[in-house]
Formats: C-alpha cells, structure tokens, sequence
C-alpha cells in the first residue's frame, strides 16, 4: 500500500531528484509500469507455485502422520506378541493364562478388535471375542505366502467387512459403507509356538485418526496399500477396501526410504492433482495421500484477475497523471525534502523500537507493523495488514474492553489500559496498550497509531514465583531456609505442624533446637563436611518435636549460592519417614517371628507361585527354598488323595478367603505325612488377589494315635468286627434311614452252639482261632454294608439293612448258618464242627421298638432257637417268636 512507504527507510538522499526532466520522469513511469507487469506476473506465479508447494506439503505430512501412527502401534503389536511366551511362558501350555494374557493386552491396545489363536486346522480355538471361538477360517487366500525367513513376522490379509471374524466377510470388490464397518487381519507365527497362528483383528479408524480433520473432508483421503497394490483400508466412503488401487497418482518408484514421494498431475478433465506417497519403514505397505488443487488453484485465479484488474487501472491512471506528475514533481519534492528528516527520525523509531507498534488508517485497517510487533506476536506483517486491529490478537474476555476504546475514540484523541493479546500459537501476550487518533482538519481520523508495552515476561515471572510459592508452602515436605550462620530465615507450614513449634518461635533460632540427642555425632560432622564445601548433603535425622515426640526425618541440605559464588545461606529439604522406619521395624519383627515358630509357612504370589518359607517348612517337607522358589505347592501333595480337600479349599477361599482342613502330602525323601494347614488370601488395594499365605504343621503321629484309639474302641481286638459301642451307632443310624427311605433292616442275634466245650476241651488258643474263622464266614455271607459285630464271648449280630421283605431275611440267615455249619479245621489239624442258633428282629415290623429294644427281641428270638434243638433260626414278630428251621 501507498502509506506504507511511509515507515520505509529510503536507500539514499533524493539529492538533485527536483531537477530531472520530464523526460526522465516518463521514463521512470515506463520503466514502473513495466515491472510492475512483471512484479505482478512474478507474484502471481510465485502465489501459483507457493500454495501448490503449501498443500504438497500438507499431504507429506499428512503422509508421514499416518505412516508413523501404522508402523509404530504395529511394531508395538508385535513386540507385545513376539515376547508373550517368553514373558508368560506358561501361556505355551494353559490356555486360561493364554486367555487371559491376550485379554489384557487387547485392554492395552485401542486398535485391536480381537486376537484369536488358530490351530493347524484352521479352527479358532481361542479369541478375546467369545464370538470368534471355534470358527473355521482358511488363512491361506487371504495372505501372502511364509518364505523360510519369515517366521516371526507380521502378514497383513485381504480386509473383512463387520467389526471382527464373527459378524464379518472377505472383502472382494464389494463396497463398505464406511471404515468402522471394515477390519483388517493380521497373522503372526511364534518361533516357540509354531503350531498356533495369532490372528488379530485391527481397527482401519484408530489409524485415520493420524488424519485429524482431514480425514473427514472430502477434498483430502488417505489410504493404506498393500504391497501388490489391493487397498487396504480409506478414509474416503467412495474407495473400496479389498479392490485394486485405481488411481493417476505415480507409484512406481517408492521404496522404503523415510521421505514422502510427491507428485503433481492433471486429470482427464485437466483437473489439477496432488498425491504424496509414503512406504512404511518395517512393513510392506504404502501410504497414499490424495488432494485435488482446484480450490487452491480457484482463490490463485481470482487473486490475479484481481491483481490484474487493480494493476490495469493504476497503470491507466498513471498514464494519464504523468504529465500532471511532472508539472508537480519539482514542487513536491522539494517538500518532501524538508520533511524527509522528519520522516526518516519516525521510521528509525518505528521500526527499532522494543514496543509493538500498529498503524492502521481511517477504516482502522492495519497498514504497517513494526519488527517488534511480528516478534513478539508471531504474526508476520503480511498476515496482519488489512486486518482491522484485534481482528485476530484481542483474547476472547478483552473484546469488551476492546470495543470501549473505540467508542471512546470517537470523541477523544487517545486512549490507554491494560488489554492482553493472543499470541499466534495461542499463549497470551498481556501488555499497557495506547491508542492516538491523527486527524484531519475537519476532526475525521486519518490515522490510528496503537502502541503496546509488552507485559507478558512480568507476569509471566510473577506467576512463575507465585507457583513456585505455592508449591513450597503445600509441600508434604518440610523446608527450610537458615543464614551462613544457620539462623532460621523461613519455613514452611510443614515445618511448623511437625515440629510443633510457631513462627515465631523458629524465626531466628537454630536449627538444632530439634536435637533429641538421638542422632550419632558422625551424621552432623559429615553434614558440615559436605556443605561447607559446597556439596549437597543427604542423610537422615533423630528429631525431637516441642512436646517432646520423637520423629526421624530424611533430609537433603544444600548452599545457597549468588551469581558471584558467594554464600548467601542453606536449603534443608526434609520428609517426616517415622512412618516408614515404625513399619520396617514392624516388618523386621514379623519376618523374625514367621522364621521362629515351629509351624511351616509358605506364600505363594497371585500365579499360585511359591515366592517365601521358613525354616520349619523345610524341617518338615525336607525341601530347601531354592528347591521350591517359583513352584506350585502342589508339588507337595498326593493328589489322589486331596481331592476332597482341594474341592473343599477352593469353595472356602470362594466364599470367605480362609480355610482349614487336612492335607496327604509326600516329605522329600518318600514318605507320606499329613498335615493341618490354615489358607488365607490377601488382597491388594483393588481388591485382587495379591498373595496366598499357607501356615501348617505334620500332624502324622497325632492322626495314626487317633487312628488307634477310634480301632479300640469301636472294633473287637481279637476278630476286628465292630464291638457294641459301633453296632449301636449303626444300627441308630439304619433304623433312621430306613424310616426315612420306607424300607426293611433285620438284626440277627447269633450264639455259637457248643463252643462251650470246644473251649473247654481243646483251650482258648483253639477257641479264639475258631471264633476268629468264624467272625470271617460271617463277614463272608453278607453284603459289605451289612455290619457285623461280636459282643462278647462266642454272641455275634449281624444288622442287615436294607433288605427288601421276609423272605430275603430268610434266605441271608440260611446262608449264614449253613457256612457255620460247615466243618473247619485249626491249626492243630483237627476238624470241629459246630452250628449257630440265631433269632431276628425286623424294623418297622417292631416299630414301636428302639434300637436296645430290637436288639432285645432279636436275643429273646435267639433263645428260643436254641430251646427248640439249635442250628436254627427264629423271627420274633411283635414279642412273638415264629420258628423257621433251615
């Protein structure tokens, strides 16, 4: 613009310029007129090239944006894969830890839908989408084929439509509605798991995310190739994903390297065109960035005939003002001579000063802005004139204030205040802003002249510190600040709540009023040491408070030191850690005690791995810690014989994350031993499991002692049938059950016929080998719920239940007596034959009848058997005994 040559310094004095001819002056017009056509034609080609330039630009970046967000989350994705055996290498063989592993890195990874594992036949036989489970997908079409080399490396797949392998179908050619409805499966093959395939579903719209707003205008897509050129995936709804790339953008010629390829091409139309294409550095793809240049080229074209138009006339105008120029010239410059001194003074100020300094004209449109003002503002003088002044600075909450000044304007020639503007990358620049009117002789503004005072470093600087306070007097920490002569200058509230002292109390004093007397001699000596030549001293304190409690603080001590080096006072930063020495101390005690009792203990982490035991679960196991470190304590087990015990563990911990019971366990060297253990779980501060702690002790001696005793007293020491104590519990137990089930039970009270004088004659080694032959027939002819029990002497009963009626009843009593009677030879070699008298109770026959009563008819029953000749049996039926003679 015209004015602003105003605030231009000129190359040199006009000197004789008053004297030239007219001739000279038309010469000068001709030679103006033409550069300017060429000024013009230059600009216009120069503005043609620089947008062109400033959307190839765009699209590289675009380019690179997209192609690093793709490479790297696929290298991330395969870093995560290629180190999960080796990280989980129990993932190799339980599928539930391979489940969960990959749940949680798809957790942890946005862009993937679904990792499914396929076996060599094809099937999917786990996937972090349930859907997915047990498909049958043939990866072969869909991928390029395994070179030998290529183990352990990411294949990318035709894309699917759908959101993952469940609801989904190969794309071919077939049109997707947009990227959320696609996907695209990449495989992986793990060198230690050759025979599994990762199959992962990923997100084509987490990658267009690169894109920002571009991805959703029409004017600029981006797309994702494979190698053979099939597309990938697009940001525009008009490409299809699975096709064959189509397109006038020149692809030969990418390679790997880092830089975007661009090109530029016209259409079928004669279309302007642009494309930039970049190949990824790890893996074969190309990314491809396409933009058409008409709206660029349509703002070039109007700016020209613009130009054009606006040049045409000045030119014409020029033409016609020539003459009169010439008649003028001498006159003004000889005035523009006298004024240049002045001109030349305004525009040293102008463009030197430190201020920012606007001028705008009478539409309040800038026209020249000084050096400072693009510096400070990041603005460029080509951006802001012919923008009306705050058009694009004035922050948001100043416009009101913005707009006052005008409307003051009006009727006053200046106006100042505080006003803060908006720097070009948005940060504020807050400044003292003066505005002055130059005017007219009829008062109409010419000129408006804004000068702002940069105040943005002070307050910067008053924020920073008033931060920096802030921060001091919030800390967790105590901090203090002494003289050279450790005097106290400040504290912070900190300080004052541990110590217990006031403000004023400290102010002044020495620090060493927090003595206890507790802290060695040797810490304060090496603090001294350490500061006093200017080094930073770390270490820790025995405190004593103003009530006299005693804390221990970490502390860190430096000097403070001017720009000269001069000692100007100490820091001494310091953090309360009683807390942290009370619970080593309480940890230190705890770990003496677990080494210290007899019983042993284990902890296992969340895996069920042994991390810890004590000494006693080696005196009683036999194992060392190294032999169990990172073990399951199942190795100690006999699981056969656990299961119930395991069964029950687990529902408790379910249920109330404790348990006690009896473990089978195997002592190192072979042995079997049992054991009492108490389980309990410990959780962290979500609420997972974080530890299983096992306290046990062996219990074998006790349980054997135990054994003994229930053998003596519910089992006959001679023939080991059940004594009286066991038979009554059976029998209790029977007649309920059958009350409950509806159905029969028999007590069979037996006598041995002339066992008496087999005794007697013979003695009672002979007898007890007898009675022990005998008790065996008897356990012989009955089934192995059936009780059979000796009371006594030569007196046995049998509790047969259930049976189904009479004539069952009948048959067992047949048998019984009929193995009985059946000779038996002894050791002595002599053959004794002796038979049984047998009497029978029934329930619910008797239902009136407890179990001393039942017992009571069956022996009355039995009595009168051996009244009626012996080696038979009688069934008492409600007191009345019924004989049956085998």
């Amino acid at each position: 613009m015209p004015d602003a040559q105003l605030f231009q310094l000129p190359a040199r004095q006009p000197g004789k310029l008053a004297r030239n001819s007219v001739r000279l002056l038309v010469l000068l017009l001709a030679g103006l007129t033409l550069l300017t056509l060429i000024g013009i034609y230059a600009a216009s080609q120069h503005l043609y090239h620089s947008r062109l330039d400033n959307l190839e630009r765009h699209a590289r970046t675009q380019a690179h944006n997209l192609e690093d967000r793709l490479t790297q989350n696929l290298d991330l994705l395969h870093v995560h894969l290629d180190a999960l055996i080796r990280q989980q290498p129990d993932a190799a063989i339980d599928i539930g830890v391979l489940q969960t592993v990959l749940n949680q890195l798809q957790d942890k990874l946005k862009y993937v839908r679904s990792i499914s594992v396929v076996d060599v036949g094809g099937q999917l036989f786990m996937s972090t989408n349930p859907g997915n489970t047990s498909m049958r997908i043939d990866l072969g079409p869909q991928l390029p084929p395994l070179q030998a080399d290529n183990a352990g490396r990411l294949r990318f797949g035709m894309p699917w439509s759908g959101s993952d392998f469940a609801d989904g179908a190969r794309l071919d050619a077939s049109p997707a509605s947009d990227v959320s409805s696609t996907f695209f499966p990449v495989t992986l093959i793990l060198p230690e798991t050759p025979q599994w395939t990762f199959l992962i579903a990923l997100d084509p719209g987490y990658f267009l995310q690169a894109l920002g707003d571009s991805a959703s205008s029409e004017a600029i897509s981006g797309k994702v190739v494979l190698a053979d050129g099939t597309l990938l995936f697009s940001s525009s709804a008009h490409d299809r994903p699975g096709s064959r790339l189509h397109t006038s953008a020149p692809l030969d010629g990418t390679d790997n390297s880092s830089s975007a390829v661009s090109a530029r091409w016209k259409d079928a139309a004669g279309r302007q065109q642009l494309a930039s294409v970049l190949s990824s550095s790890n893996y074969p793809l190309q990314v491809l960035i396409e933009t058409p240049a008409d709206d660029v080229l349509r703002h070039w074209r109007q700016d020209s005939k613009t130009f054009w138009l606006i040049s045409g006339i000045s030119l014409s105008a020029l033409m016609l003002l020539g003459a009169l120029l010439a008649y003028r010239t001498s006159r003004i410059l000889q005035q523009e001579q006298k004024s240049l001194k002045k001109n030349l003074l305004a525009a040293r100020v102008f463009r030197h000063s430190s201020d920012l300094i606007a001028i705008a004209g009478s539409d309040k449109q800038i026209i020249a802005v000084n050096p400072a003002y693009e510096r400070v503002t990041g603005f460029s003088a080509q951006e802001v004139v012919g923008t009306v002044i705050g058009s694009n600075w004035i922050a948001p909450e100043h416009l009101d204030h913005y707009n006052s000044l005008w409307t003051e304007l009006e009727t006053q020639d200046s106006w100042d205040g505080m006003i803060t503007e908006t720097h070009k990358d948005g940060h504020p620049v807050a400044g003292w802003l003066q505005v002055n009117v130059i005017r007219d002789q009829q008062s109409r503004p010419l000129y408006y002249i804004a000068v702002l005072k940069d105040m943005s470093r002070l307050h910067t600087a008053e924020a920073s510190l008033h931060k920096l306070s802030l921060a001091v007097e919030q800390s967790s920490s105590s901090i203090v600040i002494t003289t050279p002569g450790a005097k106290i200058e400040y504290v912070n509230p900190q300080f004052l709540r541990i110590s217990g002292y006031t403000l004023d109390e400290v102010i002044g004093a020495c620090p060493s009023l927090l003595k206890s007397g507790l802290t060695p001699p040797e810490t304060y000596r090496n603090l001294w040491q350490n500061i006093s030549s200017g080094k930073t001293w770390h270490g820790e304190f025995i405190n004593k408070s103003k009530d006299n409690k005693v804390f221990h603080e970490r502390a860190v001590i430096s000097p403070i030191q001017d720009k000269q080096g001069n000692l100007t006072g100490y820091l001494a930063v310091k953090h309360d850690i009683s807390s942290e020495k009370e619970a080593d101390h309480t940890m230190r005690l705890a770990v003496r005690i677990i080494d210290s009792i007899p019983e042993g203990v284990l902890i296992c982490n969340a895996m069920q791995r042994i991390i810890s035991i004590n000494p006693a679960f080696t005196q009683i196991t036999g194992y060392t810690h190294a032999e169990v470190l990172g073990r399951r304590p199942d190795m100690l087990g006999v699981p056969e014989r656990n299961i119930r015990a395991v069964t029950s563990m687990r529902r408790a911990l379910a249920r109330r994350n404790t348990w006690h019971g009896e473990f089978h366990a195997r002592h190192k060297d072979g042995h079997d031993c049992i054991i009492s253990t108490s389980v309990s779980l410990l959780h962290d501060q979500n609420g997972n499991i974080s530890n299983y702690i096992c306290v046990f002790s062996d219990i074998t001696e006790a349980k054997q002692h135990q054994q003994q005793l229930l053998q003596q007293a519910h089992f006959d020491p001679l023939t080991g049938l059940a004594n009286r104590v066991l038979l009554d519990m059976r029998l209790g137990q029977a007649m309920r059950r059958a009350r409950q089930q509806q159905h029969m039970l028999a007590v069979c009270f037996m006598d041995l016929d002339g066992f008496k004088q087999v005794n007697d004659t013979l003695g009672h080694g002979t007898g007890d080998q007898l009675l022990i032959t005998v008790s065996q027939r008897l356990v012989d002819s009955v089934r192995g719920n059936d009780t059979v029990a000796r009371l006594g002497g030569d007196e046995f009963v049998l509790l047969l239940s259930p049976i189904s009626d009479l004539q069952e009843c009948q048959r067992v009593a047949e048998r019984i007596l009929g193995n009985i009677a059946a000779p038996i030879t002894l050791e002595q070699q002599l053959p004794v034959r002796i038979t049984g008298s047998m009497g029978i109770s029934l329930y619910p026959l008797n239902d009136s009848c407890e179990p001393v009563q039942l017992l009571e008819l069956a022996d009355q029953a039995m009595y009168a058997a051996k009244q009626n000749g012996s080696n038979c049996y009688i069934i008492a039926d409600a007191g009345l005994p019924t004989q049956r003679l085998p």
